[in-house]
């Protein structure tokens, strides 16, 4: 990984992980207190192994084809026609698609997940 992607992981884990920790209001102080102990780099390994047992596919009903993330749609492929021809339109926030159907791309929060 080039150290550009490794700086917004770094960036996106430590939002996450304060985000975490400031939702743990119904944890025992002692244990929020070995939360925030952790060492980033321990909280960082887990996080990129949940990333790691995320699946991606593809679905297709009647009129549109999805890329799908763990069950559920994140893209849809723009229709021949439209501005969006040849293209994935994001159905979740801070999700981009890119590439076609053989090889797509897949970047959450500007970070690159799949590829």
């Amino acid at each position: 990984m080039d150290k550009k992607t490794e700086a917004k992981l770094d960036a996106v884990f430590e939002e996450m992980w304060r985000e975490f920790i400031a939702n743990c209001d119904e944890l025992a102080w002692d244990s929020r207190l070995v939360l925030e102990g952790s060492t980033k780099a321990a909280v960082q390994a887990v996080m990129r192994k949940a990333w790691e047992t995320r699946t991606f596919g593809f679905a297709k009903d009647d009129n549109d084809l999805y890329v799908m993330m763990d069950g559920r749609p994140i893209a849809k492929r723009g229709k021949p026609g439209t501005p969006e021809a040849g293209t994935w339109i994001s159905l979740e926030a801070g999700v981009v698609v890119g590439g076609t159907v053989e090889e797509i791309t897949v970047d959450i929060d500007g970070v690159r997940v799949l590829h």
